[in-house]
């Protein structure tokens, strides 16, 4: 088997790995969407004993609310920060976290709040229920039914994945507009270059699809930009200058 053929293989499996793992992920998230919605609503049982809030048309009042955060990553409110009571979809996307509301509201004397919280951003999928001391771990269960009850929830392991790979795509993507604008700048014709690249992964195709595109035409835009062209210059006498220092102090 000569080499050429070999390479030309291992880019097709490369390519069609690459479409299969989007696919299986996309079909993924599209079920974890579907069982998420479609399970039934438990009614809530906090309304038949908390006060219903109504204000008249100018009346004002002042009122005392326990708040909850339902973000762990973001920093704590700063003292005097104003707050906005509005509808969240939290409670919707989240697996228990209605439930974990509704028995806390229904015994507000029997949880504290500090268990409760951690309850909440267990919902959230990063706190693990070995992490959780025994009085969240009992007032989790007692709002689920079930103990450990978001482990095997595919919102949950979606959103693990994401978080797994997500500063790597992020990584790879910043690299990969880096590296073209390497290209534009230092090339006189980057839309090529580009299009040998593609060539190599995906085939004749894919290159010409860059090239005849929208994304050749604004590399091509960009490179033509006389500031670029000033760029390259520099960076061309720049590369100059090193290696003749390095050539120099070798000699």
């Amino acid at each position: 088997m000569d080499s050429p053929l070999l390479s030309a293989r291992v880019r097709r499996i490369l390519v069609w790995g690459s479409i299969l793992t989007a696919s299986v992920t996309a079909a993924a998230v599209g079920a974890a969407l579907v069982i998420s919605r479609s399970v039934p609503v438990k009614p809530m049982r906090y309304v038949e004993v908390t006060p219903v809030l109504k204000l008249a048309p100018g009346e004002r009042r002042a009122d005392e609310f326990e708040s909850f955060c339902l973000d762990n990553g973001r920093a704590a409110p700063r003292a005097g920060e104003t707050h906005t009571l509005s509808r969240t979809g939290a409670t919707g996307l989240r697996p228990y976290l209605r439930e974990v509301f509704d028995e806390y509201l229904t015994h507000p004397s029997r949880w504290r709040q500090g268990d409760v919280q951690q309850g909440i951003w267990y919902t959230e999928g990063h706190k693990r229920w070995e992490s959780l001391a025994p009085e969240q771990q009992l007032f989790v269960q007692t709002a689920a039914g079930k103990a450990d009850p978001v482990r095997w929830n595919p919102v949950v392991l979606l959103s693990r994945i994401a978080g797994a790979f997500g500063p790597i795509v992020l990584t790879n993507l910043v690299l990969a507009v880096f590296a073209l604008l390497v290209v534009a700048v230092g090339t006189p014709d980057p839309v090529s270059v580009v299009g040998r690249s593609l060539a190599w992964i995906g085939g004749p195709r894919l290159a010409q699809a860059f090239i005849q595109g929208r994304w050749g035409r604004g590399v091509s835009f960009l490179a033509g930009l006389k500031i670029v062209s000033l760029m390259r210059d520099g960076l061309e006498e720049a590369v100059s200058r090193f290696v003749s220092s390095v050539l120099s102090r070798r000699v």
